[in-house]
């Protein structure tokens, strides 16, 4: 919710700025190997309103909608939110990146695209590359960014910590005015 926090910073004053965040998870390993499940990452984000980016002449990867937290047993409304608030259908989201959810958060996401008729292609980087522990949630808002061209569909990001799901929508630049500008330096995972 730092970026939910930011956004709020943002529209109570006139300043406008950049933030970038770094966000890396190692183990500490002089030999052997990490814990099983586990995953290393580093991610670097330059986050900045739309204006400021457009401004600045940044070039941005992506618009990233303001996240919306829920409560897990009801991921569901959290999910109809973050659509909402990025002025998307779920028949519009071309694909899911998923971190820190158990298999019932999880299902939300297919529930809501099931009952539309649509699907929804996921990707559970937990089970694909590992958790990647504090960096796992900036991990999932790089992949989706990195993974919109310039026809890809909106793409949802779903973070589970515990007993709260976060839910926020990537859009194409020039596909919604009013969200953060995403632009990614360096992503790394393995």
């Amino acid at each position: 919710m730092m970026l939910d926090g930011w956004m709020d910073r943002l529209l109570a004053s006139e300043a406008r700025h950049a933030l970038l965040l770094v966000s890396i998870q190692l183990h500490p390993l002089l030999s052997g190997s990490p814990p099983a499940g586990s995953a290393e990452a580093a991610v670097a984000l330059l986050l900045m309103p739309d204006s400021l980016a457009h401004q600045h002449g940044v070039a941005r990867l992506a618009n990233l909608h303001r996240p919306v937290r829920g409560m897990a047993d009801t991921a569901q409304e959290a999910l109809s939110n973050a659509l909402r608030w990025g002025r998307a259908a779920v028949g519009q989201i071309g694909g899911a990146w998923q971190t820190g959810l158990d298999t019932t958060q999880a299902g939300a996401l297919q529930q809501v695209a099931t009952r539309t008729g649509t699907t929804i292609e996921s990707m559970e980087l937990d089970r694909t590359v590992g958790h990647a522990g504090g960096a796992a949630a900036w991990l999932a808002v790089a992949c989706g960014a990195a993974s919109l061209t310039a026809s890809a569909a909106p793409q949802l990001v779903m973070v589970g910590q515990g007993a709260s799901v976060d839910c926020a929508v990537l859009k194409r630049p020039g596909a919604a005015r009013g969200a953060a500008a995403v632009d990614i330096s360096r992503r790394e995972s393995r």
